[in-house]
């Protein structure tokens, strides 16, 4: 009984399930038509969101800078607020944690932030969408992206900057 069981192991192992390469086709082609992505997705709105977030924040820092809205307030006025990092009692206030100290550093805080974020799930899309784009295709897709990206940004630092204060 032990000779057939190890008689039937080596069989089993010894054939092997092969078949033969003609046989076969190397390649399974799927003949889908190639869809361009749409214009503008849900997935955008997250994107060029951000974008005009950051470009307010970036608007608003200038704003805090040019026109100082709020003159000799602790938090608000750059030319005495760069101090607080100073008085904090906040670990790390001086490096890390300087955002939390004055609208300066918190405004550009957000809007380095909300950029990077856009820029990241934007990068997200475009990975997703450029399946079965020709080279043009992905080219001209990357540009609208870019170009509407900073549209975005420049009009949050308008409404900000111009519009607000």
């Amino acid at each position: 009984m032990k000779h057939i069981l190890l008689l039937l192991l080596i069989i089993s192992v010894n054939s092997n399930a092969q078949f033969d390469a003609n046989t076969v086709p190397n390649k399974i082609e799927l003949n889908l038509p190639k869809q361009k992505p749409k214009f503008f997705n849900k997935g955008d709105i997250a994107v060029y969101s951000l974008f005009f977030l950051g470009g307010a924040a970036e608007g608003f820092n200038d704003a805090l800078w040019g026109h100082n809205p709020y003159p000799g307030n602790h938090f608000f006025d750059p030319r005495v607020s760069w101090e607080n990092k100073y008085k904090s009692d906040m670990p790390f206030a001086k490096s890390i944690m300087a955002w939390t100290t004055d609208a300066d550093h918190l405004s550009s805080f957000v809007a380095d932030l909300s950029m990077i974020t856009a820029a990241g799930i934007s990068v997200g899309i475009c990975i997703g969408d450029y399946k079965g784009l020709t080279k043009k295709q992905k080219i001209g897709y990357t540009l609208k992206r870019i170009g509407l990206s900073f549209v975005a940004n420049r009009l949050g630092h308008f409404v900000v900057y111009d519009i607000i204060y």
